[in-house]
């Protein structure tokens, strides 16, 4: 995984271009902005994609090469979720091995259970707007004034 550095760095970038479209002022608020474009912020793409590779995992629409790089959790109230294991390096916590099931183990059941992969795009991509996105509600900030 990329670091949190260089992650910060793309924010940063994405959030000025973002203003830079919408043609804003340079401290305004991009959660709207967010919402109005349809986009998601850095994290959230990384995590969307995340999520794309886990679906496709868990319903076999990737190559057999994938087959069993994941163990399935038995218990039934954890069906739809994978093993993780406890990490003692801070290094290798961003590995694919551990990122990829620790966030599909972090969705809703309703999104993990989407019929089609055009299905659970939209749920994700809703998941991540309505989680994310909230609009600022002081009536005296100075940016949205």
């Amino acid at each position: 995984g990329a670091s949190n550095k260089l992650i910060s760095s793309l924010q940063i970038l994405q959030k000025r271009a973002l203003r830079y479209v919408a043609n804003t002022k340079a401290n305004s608020h991009v959660n709207p902005l967010f919402l109005k474009y349809k986009q998601l912020n850095v994290k959230d793409m990384i995590n969307f994609n995340l999520g794309i590779f886990m679906y496709q995992y868990n319903n076999s629409l990737l190559p057999n090469s994938f087959e069993d790089f994941f163990e399935k959790l038995q218990n039934h109230e954890r069906h739809f979720c994978f093993k993780t294991n406890m990490i003692k390096s801070k290094s290798l916590t961003s590995f694919p091995s551990n990122m990829l099931p620790k966030f599909w183990n972090s969705l809703d059941l309703k999104i993990k259970r989407c019929s089609s992969l055009n299905s659970f795009k939209n749920n994700l991509m809703q998941h991540f707007h309505s989680k994310n996105y909230i609009m600022c509600k002081d009536k005296n900030c100075y940016s949205c004034t």
